[in-house]
């Protein structure tokens, strides 16, 4: 009987599945441990409460309280949809404004909703079952988009720590250019803030006599600090002169 053939798998495939699977784990447990849970907790604890005080399934189900949360949460999410958009687009693209302006209408309608739900516990007649449905469809929606944000936010930042593989030349070359660009605004402001060096205010005798030990050791860390920032500035020069050589090399030879 003929054996198989055994299915190598490429190694910076199977990195590359690690990278996602790391990325996907680390973003689930932030989410969870993060603002969420904190957003959540009021939730649980009434909904709890109601509960030992004898309420009902349904009762649990058609209370403001899961619509007051879903407000918040889509609140949360433009917040975190505006700040991605910042970190990342910057103003360049109209994509995250879209889902901006769309979270934005499903936070009016959960307000809508809200209030409804209110208005149906005051005694006016509002088809509790059809609330109930699209408060909690809202609130699956807000968690879902939620967390699809903070992923992107996670992914984002695990892509500084590690370059995924393979990667393309022109997301090669994008990554670069945003974390270069990052660099130079802290740069700018470093550079501010030692020209201004001239506000200052003097200490007075009791201050530096207690101040001073902890003065020089940190004036050795900015020191430090500096010349390691130089001697990277060095080092990517050279990394990036050595790229453009060897694209040049390929272009040739594919000529």
């Amino acid at each position: 009987m003929a054996k198989k053939p055994r299915v190598k798998l490429d190694n910076k495939l199977i990195e590359a599945f690690v990278n996602a699977t790391d990325t996907f784990v680390n973003a689930i447990f932030s989410f969870l441990f993060g603002e969420v849970l904190f957003t959540l907790l009021p939730l649980g604890i009434t909904l709890f409460i109601r509960k030992l005080l004898g309420a009902s399934l349904e009762t649990l189900l058609n209370t403001p309280e899961w619509a007051f949360t879903t407000v918040v949460l889509f609140g949360l999410l433009i917040t975190r949809t505006i700040q991605l958009k910042a970190r990342i687009q910057k103003d360049t693209s109209f994509r995250l404004d879209v889902l901006t302006r769309t979270f934005a209408i499903l936070l009016i309608a959960s307000v809508i909703c809200m209030s409804l739900i209110v208005m149906s516990d005051q005694g006016i007649e509002i088809d509790s079952k059809i609330l109930m449905i699209v408060q909690f469809v809202l609130f699956g929606l807000a968690i879902l988009f939620l967390f699809t944000v903070h992923l992107a936010k996670e992914s984002r930042t695990y892509k500084r720590d590690r370059l995924n593989s393979p990667i393309s030349r022109t997301r090669y070359y994008k990554y670069l250019v945003e974390a270069l660009e990052e660099t130079d605004r802290t740069m700018t402001y470093v550079v501010y803030a030692l020209r201004s060096s001239h506000s200052i205010t003097a200490p007075t005798a009791d201050e530096f006599r207690t101040s001073n030990e902890r003065r020089i050791s940190k004036e050795k860390d900015i020191q430090n600090l500096l010349a390691k920032v130089c001697e990277s500035a060095a080092v990517a020069q050279k990394g990036f002169a050595h790229l453009v050589d060897k694209t040049a090399v390929t272009e040739e030879g594919a000529t």
